[in-house]
C-alpha cells in the first residue's frame, strides 16, 4: 500500500515538472517575439511548419478616413437651380492643398438626379423634380476630401425667346437686321457671339438683338445667359446676300369701282360699269418696293392711275412691273362701260 502511494506521487511530481516545463518553454517564445528583431523572420519559420505562409495586401477602410467636408475642396456656385427638361447641368469646382488624382460624385436622391464628373465638371442629369445634394469626393493623402451643394429641379420653363430664329439680309438694300427678344423667368446679362465676325457683329440693345451685316456668306449668332448655376442659349441663323431682286409682281391692284378679285401671280381681269361711270381710278402697289410701274391706257402712257377717262364700250389698262434686274410682268385691266 505504501509503495502504491509513493508511485502515484512520484508520477504526480513528474506531471507538474512537464507542466512547469512548458511553462518556462512558453515565457522564453514570448520574450523572444516581444524582444527580437526577428519576430517576422521567426513567424515566417513557424508558419511554414503549417504551410500557411503568404503574401496578403491589406486595404484600408475608407470608412475609418477623416473627412474634410467644404474646406479644400469645394463647388464655384452655390443657389444652383435646373430644370427638368434641360439635358443636364455642368457644375464646376476648385481645390487648393491636395493633389488628387480620381473624383467620384454621388446624388443623395437617384430618383431624382445622377451624376459624374468630366473634364473637371461634375455633370448633373436630371431624373425628378425636387431638392437633391450633390457630393463630389476624392481620396488622398490618406485622408477624404467631400465637397456637397444641393440643387433644385424644378418644371419651370426658361428659355430665350427670339421673335424669329432665322432670316435674310440683302446688303443691295440695308446691312441692319433687327430681332427683338424677351427673356422667359430668366434675369441677367446676355453675351452675344458672331461664329464669324468678318461677315457680321451682333450686340444687344433695348430689347433687340442687333446684326450688322459685312460681307456675303452664312452666320449664326448664339446668345447666352447664365441663370442660377445653368446656362440658356438661342440661336439665329443669318444669310447675307448681295442681290438685285427679280421680283416684277404686284402686291395689289384695287378699284372703289368694282372688286377685281386680284391675285399676285393672276395677269388677266375684266370688270365691268354702267354707262353713268365717265371716270376710274386705280392702285397699283408692287411688292419689292424698289421695283418701277408704268402705265398705259388705251395705248397711251400715262403717268397716273387717277381719273381715267372711260369711253363707251371696251378700255384697256396695262400696269407694268419691272424688277431690279430688269425682268417685267405686265398685268391687263379690260373695263366695259356699258352703252346704257
Amino acid at each position: 500500500m505504501t509503495q502504491n502511494n509513493d508511485n502515484e506521487k512520484n508520477n504526480h511530481n513528474k506531471t507538474k515538472r512537464r507542466i512547469i516545463m512548458i511553462i518556462i518553454i512558453v515565457i522564453i517564445i514570448l520574450s523572444l517575439i516581444t524582444s527580437c528583431g526577428c519576430t517576422a523572420k521567426l513567424w515566417g519559420k513557424v508558419g511554414s511548419l503549417f504551410n500557411n505562409s503568404g503574401n496578403y495586401n491589406i486595404n484600408p477602410d475608407t470608412n475609418d478616413l477623416n473627412i474634410h467636408l467644404n474646406k479644400e475642396l469645394t463647388f464655384d456656385t452655390d443657389n444652383l437651380e435646373m430644370n427638368l427638361s434641360a439635358e443636364n447641368l455642368k457644375i464646376s469646382f476648385s481645390y487648393k492643398n491636395i493633389n488628387p488624382d480620381t473624383f467620384t460624385c454621388v446624388t443623395s436622391d437617384a430618383s431624382l438626379a445622377t451624376c459624374y464628373v468630366k473634364d473637371g465638371y461634375v455633370i448633373v442629369n436630371p431624373k425628378g423634380i425636387g431638392h437633391v445634394d450633390i457630393i463630389l469626393e476624392t481620396i488622398t493623402n490618406g485622408e477624404k476630401y467631400q465637397a456637397k451643394t444641393n440643387i433644385v429641379i424644378n418644371d419651370v420653363d426658361r428659355f430665350i425667346k427670339l421673335a424669329s430664329y432665322s432670316g435674310t439680309v440683302n446688303l443691295n438694300y440695308n446691312k441692319t437686321k433687327i430681332i427683338p427678344y424677351t427673356l422667359v423667368n430668366l434675369k441677367g446679362d446676355i453675351k452675344v457671339e458672331v461664329n464669324d465676325q468678318n461677315l457680321a457683329t451682333a450686340k444687344i440693345s433695348n430689347g433687340n438683338l442687333v446684326i450688322t451685316c459685312l460681307k456675303t456668306g452664312t452666320i449664326k449668332v448664339t446668345l447666352t445667359i447664365d441663370f442660377k448655376g445653368q446656362t440658356y442659349k438661342a440661336t439665329y441663323n443669318l444669310k447675307i446676300i448681295n442681290e438685285k431682286s427679280n421680283d416684277s409682281t404686284l402686291k395689289s391692284l384695287t378699284t372703289k369701282q368694282g372688286n377685281l378679285a386680284f391675285k399676285s401671280k393672276l395677269y388677266e381681269y375684266y370688270l365691268s360699269v354702267p354707262n353713268s361711270t365717265t371716270k376710274i381710278s386705280f392702285e397699283a402697289k408692287p411688292n419689292d418696293t424698289h421695283s418701277k410701274v408704268s402705265y398705259k391706257f388705251n395705248g397711251e402712257q400715262v403717268n397716273s392711275l387717277k381719273d381715267l377717262p372711260l369711253k363707251t364700250g371696251e378700255n384697256k389698262l396695262e400696269i407694268t412691273v419691272t424688277a431690279e434686274d430688269g425682268s417685267t410682268s405686265t398685268y391687263e385691266v379690260t373695263i366695259n362701260r356699258s352703252n346704257e
